[in-house]
């Protein structure tokens, strides 16, 4: 247990260290709220889709988004077991079947981006 505590740390910090920027990334939406859904793909372009419950009711809660990076998949299977709170940055993918999350942020409670 002390592990994940202290793996879920260096998470938040790190994710810290990066909010004094502004947001370094084009995105079309977020969705903020717990992981509720995580389905490993064998695929090297799509490892992964994730689903979180929109704490803000988006029309896109609860929907999968593709994830293109296998180390967005493991912090995403990390925030669903852990309950933690999350933040998806999406861009829209038309002609797919889901949208590309282009960034995951893991967050214990508010943070912001400088402008």
């Amino acid at each position: 247990m002390s592990i994940i505590k202290h793996f879920h740390s260096a998470v938040i910090l790190s994710l810290m260290s990066f909010s004094v920027l502004a947001v370094p990334f084009y995105y079309d939406y977020t969705i903020e709220g717990k992981v509720v859904g995580v389905v490993s793909n064998q695929s090297a372009t799509t490892p992964c889709y994730v689903a979180v419950k929109d704490i803000n009711n988006s029309s896109r809660s609860g929907y999968y988004h593709a994830m293109s990076d296998l180390n967005k998949c493991q912090t995403a299977r990390m925030a669903y077991a852990l309950g933690l709170d999350t933040k998806l940055w999406a861009k829209i993918a038309p002609g797919t079947n889901s949208n590309d999350v282009i960034a995951i942020e893991l967050h214990s409670g508010e943070v912001k981006w400088w402008n």
